[in-house]
């Protein structure tokens, strides 16, 4: 056998391939190419008509119903907390945009809002959801903060590891009498994100035995911001060792928030009459753009061309019919993914809505446990009881507008954990991005 005649790689191959091992263990050589090469690689693709144009929002009865959605939210958050403010107390309904920060319960600590700095400067500082007490406006930095930047909430589990410390006066009502403690926020490694001390009776406290008592403020004040008596806190829970029967020998003592931070959508924020002024209304600042593209297999993900202006992540991508397909996960100069709603694994914050006028949305949060067929089934982070209705996008994030149009409620387990959420086909031949513009006060 002659080895001459042995097959080989050319020359010219493995000196590509030892390039290409180089620039994969050295990536920052590549970074300053990287986006020109993307640009000509798909400029044959750039002369598709409309690749740059602005698209029209939602067809109208998507919008409609998403409109009408909302406003019940809106109406189910102001409800049960005026009376508990003075009569010069005026509310403004925020919406969240984006969630950050953990604490206790690995809850979000940070919603940031709809409003800029600037628009709710003069506000008492004090922001609730119906009559739960959320949490207070962040002081920004001077430094850092313009006339553009979003506000933000900083919630009452938040730590205060990097804020001043933040205690509340509270009181649990148990058969009549209240019990008096301080609230402060717990540890991560906290059963509950709340947590109790100062008890004004550690004797009575320590014959408590189940919790689940409806826990409150009472007038108090933070820092500089006043806190009015009978905002809800959330629920007494007890922490400590089971003994015979029901009996339970009491080691700590939380409070689970009458709110999820990971779910909300709508908070409300309140100013003196005096320093109230007109403001726009949720949502209106969303820049609606057309792009172009195709389904890539397994039909999870989606190429698209979106012109010449730049495309963030997370920004919403929406089908001619008005349905969500996805979120963009990675853009380039011109091009992007996006990854279906239907990709496993992914958390979404959603709106349940009944067909029911009378009954208010319900905003939770849902994980992604595959599709089948035209149906994809979701495990809810708390159970719901079992209706007919709409399911709508919550507070995904700042490019992703709450209100998108998921599906139709399809079926619900007998947990109310596990949600099957019916969608008709996605097309991605001609969509929509939603891009949020830089909101001025």
């Amino acid at each position: 056998m002659n080895p001459r005649a042995s097959p080989g790689l050319p020359l010219g191959l493995c000196g590509l391939l030892v390039v290409a091992a180089g620039l994969a263990l050295f990536p920052r050589w590549v970074e300053p190419i990287e986006g020109p090469a993307r640009w000509l690689m798909c400029l044959p693709l750039r002369v598709w008509p409309g690749s740059a144009a602005h698209a029209a929002p939602p067809p109208a009865p998507v919008a409609a119903r998403a409109a009408g959605a909302l406003a019940r939210i809106d109406a189910d958050a102001l409800a049960g907390a005026a009376p508990l403010f003075a009569a010069g107390a005026v509310p403004l309904v925020c919406r969240v945009l984006e969630r950050r920060g953990g604490g206790g319960g690995r809850l979000p600590t940070r919603l940031v809002l709809d409003r800029t700095v600037a628009e709710l400067a003069g506000s008492l500082g004090l922001v609730t959801r119906g009559s739960a007490l959320v949490g207070f406006l962040e002081e920004p930095d001077p430094e850092r903060a313009g006339a553009s930047t979003l506000a933000v909430v900083r919630c009452v589990h938040a730590p205060h590891a990097s804020a001043p410390r933040r205690l509340l006066a509270a009181a649990a009502f148990e058969d009549g009498e209240p019990l008096r403690f301080v609230v402060e926020p717990g540890s991560r490694i906290d059963p509950w994100p709340l947590r109790i001390g100062l008890l004004e009776d550690p004797y009575r406290a320590s014959r408590v035995q189940a919790g689940g008592v409806a826990v409150r403020t009472l007038a108090c004040t933070v820092g500089s911001v006043a806190v009015p008596e009978g905002l809800d806190l959330g629920v007494l829970r007890v922490w400590g060792y089971a003994g015979d029967a029901s009996d339970v020998l009491p080691v700590g003592f939380f409070v689970e928030p009458a709110f999820d931070a990971r779910a909300v959508v709508t908070v409300v924020v309140w100013r003196p009459a005096a320093a109230a002024r007109e403001a726009g209304a949720p949502g209106d600042d969303i820049d609606y753009r057309l792009a172009h593209g195709a389904l890539l297999p397994p039909g999870l993900r989606a190429f698209l061309l979106t012109g010449r202006e730049a495309t963030p992540e997370g920004a919403a991508v929406v089908g001619r019919d008005g349905q969500l397909f996805g979120l963009v996960e990675a853009a380039g100069p011109g091009d992007a993914v996006a990854a279906s709603f239907a990709t496993p694994g992914r958390t979404w914050s959603l709106l349940l809505v009944p067909d029911d006028p009378d009954r208010a949305p319900v905003e939770c949060t849902a994980q992604v446990l595959g599709a089948r067929g035209a149906q994809v089934d979701v495990r809810l982070a708390s159970p719901v009881p079992p209706f007919s209705g709409e399911v709508l996008t919550g507070a995904q994030g700042l490019h992703c507008p709450a209100g998108l149009r998921v599906g139709r409620i399809a079926s619900l387990d007998a947990s109310g954990r596990v949600l099957g959420i019916a969608r008709a086909a996605d097309d991605v031949g001609a969509v929509t991005v939603c891009v949020r513009r830089e909101r001025t006060p």
